[in-house]
């Protein structure tokens, strides 16, 4: 049996193992080569991996931002709307309801036998001038039409029919059939009043919506 090779110093020992390591690669290089590349491309993979988890979860925070956003929108446009049908209580939007009421009611006192067309083209000569609901609101003024009404039961007594009569059932059944035909006039009055708010609220949400479709603004406010 061969006894082992001895090295006369510790260099030599350390220049024998340097050049087994050399052969034992050129002998196995390819094979060294192939190992580093799939350990360089599993790790690859891995960091491929994180950054596309990372990016996922980015986009679902970016998706549930975007849904408060559009909550967080309705519930102003619901808050604006149920603010603008709320009855005003300025006292220049009274003051101004006052003086048109105070003048209907002179106008019916001074003709008694006024004519559902002279009411409903004062009424819708009024409203046609009315500025927009965001500078002046409607709803108050309904109220102005009950009054119209209640002055024409006051007045019912001195109503009398085009063709004649003067039976107190028939005067009474006239201004009966003014106050059902000015209650009409009223709620249509009051259906256009709520269209118009509704219209313009519209608009308004309409705006925001394009604003925020804007990719600039979008882009302020991920950050």
């Amino acid at each position: 049996m061969p006894r082992p090779k001895q090295y006369t110093t510790k260099k030599a020992k350390i220049q024998a193992e340097r050049a087994k390591a050399a052969r034992y690669y050129e002998k196995h290089r390819s094979v060294i080569l192939e190992r580093k590349r799939v350990r360089d491309r599993a790790q690859a993979m891995e960091a491929k991996k994180q950054r596309l988890v990372e990016e996922s979860k980015e986009i679902e925070e970016r998706k549930e931002r975007a849904k408060t956003r559009r909550t967080q929108i309705e519930q102003n446009r619901q808050k604006v709307l149920k603010e603008a049908k709320r009855a005003v209580s300025s006292s220049s939007a009274l003051w101004e309801m006052r003086n048109i009421e105070n003048r209907f009611n002179e106008e019916i006192k001074a003709k008694p036998s006024v004519l559902l067309d002279e009411i409903a083209a004062t009424v819708f000569r009024w409203y046609s001038t009315r500025p927009r609901p965001s500078t002046s609101p409607f709803t108050p003024y309904y109220n102005l039409f009950e009054d119209i009404l209640e002055s024409i039961e006051r007045t019912s007594d001195k109503l009398v029919v085009e063709s004649g009569g003067n039976d107190v059932a028939d005067k009474w059944k006239h201004a009966d059939n003014l106050r059902r035909k000015v209650s009409r006039i009223c709620e249509c009055l009051d259906s256009m009043h709520s269209a118009v708010v509704e219209e313009e609220l519209i608009q308004r949400h309409n705006q925001k919506l394009l604003l925020h479709q804007d990719p600039l603004f979008r882009d302020a406010l991920d950050r």
